[in-house]
């Protein structure tokens, strides 16, 4: 039965040409008498092509084609519906394969004992893409909002931790003092472990300011300093932490820069302890960190591992906020290094090598670079 055979419909005709949403209409045998210019656009079948077809062969998925006719057999039946009346949610099919999300409304016009079903489709592609916006947009304020707790934390950590470092510092500096005389008769070993007791006080406490100049947006000073003396600064630091001890080449060009040093430093460790561990269980591992200068004023430094390389899952997300692989990890480290790199005006990002991971980051040159490269 043709749709402009249908008597009984009266202005269905009207009803095709003027909805906004796509309307398709079928008779008791599942054929399509009626599709008008949304459905066409909707599915990308034509009125020609789509009128004589089986519906179910042409917007519904495989995997549901099955329930839809024994849902339209119990109809005919019983009489008896799930959808009819109501507006249900599925998911179509385009001609190319694609799953589009619906709302569906399905009414039921009778004419001389046979039953013909008028359906409302609205494409609810935009509506989705618009939900997930939403969600994404509440899940990184959210994360806004952890941050500036964190930050909120960090600053008031760092005036309370600061004031014990100091004394600390002052206490290792005044006992240095009292056994300087005896450092002849004990042997020089004798203060080296109050000189980097000493040291690491020191360096913590420039740690601590520093998180809260970042958590301030204070503006910290950038000086020239001697990277490949930064890295290897960084290596001893970390000790025996760290396996195996990178080799370490600067190239000419780069080997002053101009950064805050401790920034910078922080940016060495976090990506070195990285790469670390991920090469933990390797049979050979290599770890090598590079600098070399660009023709753009900058020194470009590679942290470059021979490990199993990063998962699609995080790659994606690689430098936001507490995103990790680390069953112990708290996600924020990357992001640190990040928002380290971009006050320094540069970029970071992670290269896939033929086996392995390089980290990559970019600091200005210092003004009139030396000549010392190492390995």
């Amino acid at each position: 039965m043709r749709f402009d055979e249908i008597k009984s419909a009266g202005t269905l005709d009207a009803v095709l040409n003027t909805a906004l949403d796509a309307v398709v209409v079928m008779d008791a045998d599942g054929i399509v008498t009626g599709w008008n210019k949304v459905a066409e656009g909707l599915f990308g079948w034509s009125g020609e092509e789509a009128i004589g077809r089986r519906l179910s062969n042409m917007i519904i998925p495989p995997e549901a084609r099955a329930r839809h006719e024994q849902g339209m057999e119990r109809f005919l039946s019983t009489g008896k519906t799930n959808i009819l009346g109501k507006r249900v949610e599925v998911t179509g099919l385009a001609r190319t394969g694609q799953a589009l999300p619906l709302e569906l409304s399905v009414i039921v016009l009778v004419d001389q004992g046979r039953p013909t079903f008028v359906a409302f489709i609205r494409d609810l592609t935009e509506r989705r893409q618009a939900e997930q916006k939403v969600a994404q947009l509440q899940a990184e304020v959210i994360h806004l909002s952890r941050l500036g707790a964190m930050g909120s934390m960090a600053s008031m950590l760092a005036h309370e931790i600061n004031q014990p470092l100091a004394a600390a510092a002052n206490y290792l500096a005044a006992t240095q003092r009292i056994m300087a005389p005896l450092e002849e008769a004990s042997g020089a070993d004798a203060m080296f472990p109050l000189q980097q007791a000493l040291k690491a006080v020191l360096r913590a406490g420039e740690t601590i300011r520093m998180v809260r100049d970042m958590t301030s947006q204070k503006q910290s000073p950038h000086e020239d300093h001697d990277l490949y003396a930064m890295v290897q600064e960084t290596v001893r630091l970390l000790g025996s932490n760290i396996a195996p001890k990178p080799t370490v080449l600067v190239s000419p060009e780069a080997a002053k820069v101009r950064v805050n040093r401790v920034q910078i430093e922080h940016v060495l460790l976090n990506l070195i302890k990285n790469a670390s561990e991920v090469l933990a269980g390797e049979e050979r591992p290599v770890m090598r960190v590079l600098a070399r200068g660009r023709d753009d004023g900058r020194v470009e430094v590679r942290v470059e591992d021979n490990g199993r390389g990063i998962c699609s899952q995080v790659r994606e997300r690689l430098f936001s906020p507490f995103n990790t692989s680390k069953s112990e990890g708290s996600g924020l480290g990357l992001s640190i290094c990040r928002a380290i790199v971009e006050q320094h005006d540069g970029k970071i990002w992670a290269e896939e090598l033929e086996q392995g991971t390089a980290f990559c980051f970019t600091v200005p040159k210092a003004d009139g670079n030396g000549a010392k490269a190492a390995a």
